[in-house]
């Protein structure tokens, strides 16, 4: 079958995009007897591999198998300029580095970057990720994640710093504390600390900690809950939270809230209040395989 070794893993899908240069031993042909591009018939494997890495824009449709098995594969390459990458990436954060923001702003960025070509996709990610960060400001949760989630399907194939703050705060949105990612902003890597036990590397990237926008909730629960956490008491904590309004947290939110002071009674050995928040996310999905280590052990 086609194999990237750069992704070291089976190519079994019906359509990859291929958005970065590749080299000619990142792709191996195993286990195929036959194979087409654009319906035309390839039999050498350099010459195959060479057609695909030698197209920078072009969509190619591949009928490949052997004995046993036929499949087809779609590939779209569209190599993304480096410029068209920076560009974007200036202009998104130029446009979104104030504390607030409005839809006037997120129209204006998509229509500033609609001449990059070559990173179409990658500016369409941005551009969802901040329909997404409106949605979640107004509280439209469900509408939210949906964005989150076709944001994050197209910016994971980029391997940029911005690309994977926004997988990393997509991610803290969705209660998903497994992302690979190595790179995250300073306050959402001890968020993720906290809650998993597993730190990782802060994102090195000059401005962005300062000027990455996200959604209200996520930046009051860095902000005041998550930065406060060693200093303050849990009834601090609580007292802080219910101090302001909670109409833009999302059930997801309030889960790693109460998980959060869950953890801060397990540390002052607040027996009452460890079985209150509990209770509050015992069937939480996010959280069960920790709940479930601490007790099981």
């Amino acid at each position: 079958m086609l194999r990237s070794e750069s992704a070291t893993a089976e190519i079994t899908g019906s359509e990859i995009d291929i958005t970065s240069i590749i080299k000619t031993d990142e792709i191996r042909l195993n286990n195929i007897e036959h194979i087409y591009i654009n319906e035309i018939p390839f039999n050498d494997e350099s010459e195959i591999i060479n057609f695909i890495i030698n197209n920078k824009k072009t969509f190619i449709s591949i009928g490949y198998g052997n004995k046993s098995i036929d499949r087809k594969l779609n590939i779209n390459i569209c190599i993304a300029d480096e410029q068209e990458l920076i560009k974007a990436e200036e202009v998104f954060l130029d446009t979104f580095s104030a504390s607030s923001f409005s839809i006037e702003n997120i129209l204006d960025f998509s229509k500033k970057v609609k001449d990059l070509k070559t990173i179409e996709k990658y500016s369409d990610s941005l551009f969802r990720y901040m329909q997404a960060v409106d949605k979640k400001n107004k509280g439209e949760f469900n509408d939210a994640i949906t964005l989150f989630n076709q944001s994050t399907q197209s910016i994971k194939k980029y391997d940029r710093f911005l690309a994977h703050a926004i997988i990393s705060i997509a991610n803290f949105n969705r209660n998903d504390f497994n992302c690979p990612s190595v790179y995250r902003i300073p306050l959402l890597n001890d968020a993720l600390h906290l809650i998993t036990g597993v730190k990782k590397d802060n994102l090195k990237l000059d401005g962005i900690e300062k000027q990455l926008p996200i959604d209200h909730a996520s930046e009051y629960i860095l902000e005041n809950i998550i930065s406060k956490f060693n200093d303050c008491t849990l009834e601090q904590l609580v007292a802080q939270l219910e101090k302001n309004k909670t109409s833009f947290f999302s059930p997801l939110d309030i889960q790693k809230l109460y998980f959060i002071f869950w953890r801060k009674a397990l540390i002052e050995k607040n027996e009452v209040f460890e079985k209150k928040y509990y209770q509050k996310i015992k069937y939480s999905n996010a959280f069960e395989d920790i709940l479930r280590e601490h007790y099981d052990s």
